[in-house]
């Protein structure tokens, strides 16, 4: 019986960590605020009027303009933790094309609603209030930026870990 437990084990990796599952988790519902916050738009004012639990919880908000600027605190810390688990989880499972496919989607919803809420700030515009050929022109610069994003942070994701192996080769002086 032991013999077959390491023939399993040794054909099928270690599945991502619960720590993984659970950073993918928070990350996703955060960025999915921010996009839904970004795209709909959400009047503060007219849900502070219609009371109840909502109404309590945005009469107290002091700043309402700062409610974006938290969330995107809030997506880049989770987006940090969500890429600090993927790398702590077993390098053969991380090598799988469905593990990679995970975690880059993760990374592109994420890029996508901070690109939304940017270039909407940038623009000073309501992305779904735009007309169709405005609205087609803007997705694509979006898509595009985040795309771009995406690249440039695989490509530091590949190039931070041989530099860090460098410096600790280096001795001190």
């Amino acid at each position: 019986m032991p013999d077959e437990t390491k023939s399993a084990s040794a054909r099928e990796p270690r599945a991502l960590s619960t720590e993984y599952y659970k950073a993918r988790k928070q990350l996703m519902l955060w960025a999915g605020i921010l996009f839904i916050w970004e795209l709909v738009g959400i009047d503060l004012d007219q849900a502070a009027e219609s009371g109840g639990n909502a109404g309590a919880v945005v009469k107290s908000i002091k700043s309402r303009q700062a409610v974006p600027w938290a969330l995107l605190i809030l997506v880049g810390y989770f987006l940090f933790r969500f890429t600090v688990e993927w790398y702590q989880c077993n390098s053969s499972r991380r090598s799988m094309r469905v593990a990679k496919v995970d975690f880059y989607s993760s990374w592109f919803v994420t890029l996508m609603a901070c690109a939304l809420y940017l270039g909407q700030a940038l623009w000073r515009v309501q992305f779904a209030n735009l007309a169709p050929g405005e609205r087609l022109k803007t997705f694509s610069s979006i898509i595009s930026a985040a795309a771009a994003t995406l690249g440039l942070g695989t490509a530091l994701a590949q190039i931070l870990p041989r530099l860090l192996k460098r410096i600790r080769k280096r001795k001190p002086m």
